[in-house]
């Protein structure tokens, strides 16, 4: 076969490149966070713009639509983000006050506590100079803390200033994101006909079409991620209402509204909010703690295997089994940030290869 100067020095082209990758992979990998996490409040905000822009065009679209005025863009991203403060004050004020009596509840029955511990270790044969023993230790070992902080308190202070930078640095790139996100959906049509225009002016048809087509994908994943994220969060809500009721156990609708929200961080979430369930429902009954725990875990197994994967893996196209390995991979990379982009992301990619196959395949039957 005769090759043409064209395609020979496009494949030494693309063999130069991918030898320069795989011997400069690492170098690459870390410009590339650095590249995301000086761009950090822009990612940020264009993740909250398009949150709130599922809900922005309901308010925009349904409850505003007939009233025809310039202010109707604004008003509309004012009661967006309006309802969602709302929603977050509904929560801390159903659940916090709940928090404050059961710490008050623990701090007032401590030492009926103590006694009751006492006495269970009396049982299983452990006296009382036993437990004076274990008391000494656990002195003489917050003794060994307080002077480990005392000879150290150089290094511990660089590591509080440490945790504060990072926190300020965090809420700061959330600040500029909100911000960055309000103009983003002031100006959304506007910027998207700003993009059009700069994809026919540097780019030809071919990549024109193909760009258009990613955004466009992306934009429905997103959505539809988050539609189907609502709507499994709401159903392990009801789920666990619904099961604590039936088992009577106590605060049910508190904490199914904390359940139902953690839940929104894809499949592990609901552990955080069953966590601070269980030390509501401890100072009440111990038992139920346990009947709770063991509720959630069978519920948790539920959601994972088949409420997720269904509600969500079908909302942005995903199968089940790779919906698993999509919030695995993202875990084990980017923690909860990787968790929560890997589906919309693997989604994305699934499309997009699985359009490219079918074109491939229709291309060779018509050969």
């Amino acid at each position: 076969m005769h090759l043409k100067k064209k395609d020979i020095l496009f494949y030494i082209t693309y063999t130069v490149i991918l030898i320069f990758l795989l011997f400069h992979f690492q170098d690459l990998f870390l410009l590339f966070k650095t590249f995301i996490s000086l761009l950090m409040p822009f990612w940020i905000g264009i993740i909250i713009a398009f949150i709130a822009n599922v809900l922005l065009t309901i308010v925009e679209n349904k409850w505003l639509k007939k009233w025809k005025s310039k202010k109707k863009r604004g008003v509309s991203i004012f009661l967006t983000f309006f309802l969602f403060l709302v929603f977050l004050s509904f929560l801390f004020v159903l659940i916090l006050p709940q928090l404050g009596e059961t710490v008050q509840i623990f701090t007032d029955n401590l030492p009926t506590y103590i006694e009751t511990v006492e006495d269970k270790l009396d049982s299983f044969g452990i006296s009382k100079k036993d437990i004076e023993k274990i008391t000494t230790s656990l002195d003489d070992f917050k003794s060994e803390v307080v002077d480990y902080a005392k000879d150290n308190k150089n290094e511990l202070f660089e590591f509080g200033m440490g945790l504060a930078t990072n926190f300020i640095g965090a809420f700061t790139n959330v600040v500029f994101g909100f911000v960055f996100s309000i103009y983003l959906l002031f100006q959304k049509e506007k910027l998207k006909k700003q993009g059009s225009l700069l994809l026919k002016a540097y780019f030809p048809i071919k990549v024109q079409t193909f760009l258009v087509h990613l955004l466009t994908v992306t934009k429905q994943t997103f959505t539809n991620f988050i539609s189907g994220q609502c709507t499994e969060a709401f159903l392990i809500g009801f789920l666990c209402f619904l099961g604590m009721l039936i088992l009577q156990i106590p605060y049910a609708p508190s904490i199914s509204v904390l359940i139902g929200v953690t839940s929104l961080i894809p499949v592990f979430g609901a552990f955080f909010g069953t966590f601070i369930g269980a030390f509501l429902i401890l100072m009440v009954s111990p038992m139920k703690t346990i009947i709770f725990v063991v509720f959630i875990l069978i519920l948790q197994q539920i959601e994972g295997n088949f409420i997720y994967p269904k509600v969500v893996g079908k909302s942005v196209g995903l199968p089940s089994l790779w919906v698993m390995i999509a919030v695995t991979i993202g875990a084990s990379l980017y923690g909860i940030i990787g968790i929560l982009l890997s589906v919309p992301l693997s989604s994305i990619c699934y499309t997009l290869f699985r359009e490219f196959t079918l074109n491939r395949l229709e291309h060779k039957k018509k050969k």
